[in-house]
């Protein structure tokens, strides 16, 4: 089964704090942007929020503020997928869509990277006559 249940955490943790959710489209998705005021300047709350956290851009959202969804992922082994067992979860799967703990192409090309070190550095390991465990 899958052992790198943890880098899969942290890639979907990553893509987030970029602003981005997952899909089969090549080009970005983001997760979403924060309403600018009337006269289309950033509001005080994207503000703040950029301050946090530059990586997304400015006004794009991340879903992140305390830190309690981002702490709360983990691999369900049963579903084979990311998820949180934070209490806004389902709230923020409704509001951003259920896309936000899929990769993105960039999360899967580097999860494959990572996977083919490991499988090749086992199998070498094992042709050598070492323990590869």
């Amino acid at each position: 089964m899958i052992q790198d249940s943890d880098t899969l955490v942290e890639l979907v943790k990553y893509q987030m704090q970029q602003g981005n959710r997952g899909g089969v489209r090549k080009e970005v998705a983001r997760l979403g942007w924060y309403k600018p005021k009337a006269n289309d300047e950033p509001s005080a709350y994207a503000l703040m929020k950029h301050e946090k956290n530059p990586l997304p851009g400015l006004g794009i959202v991340d879903l992140k503020l305390t830190g309690a969804f981002y702490n709360a992922f983990y691999f369900d082994r049963e579903a084979l997928e990311v998820t949180s067992s934070d209490s806004k979860t389902e709230t923020l799967k409704e509001r951003f869509g259920r896309l936000i703990f899929k990769y993105t192409p960039d999360s899967i090309r580097q999860f494959s990277y990572t996977f083919n070190d490991k499988f090749f550095a086992y199998y070498r390991a094992f042709f050598a006559g070492e323990n590869p465990l």
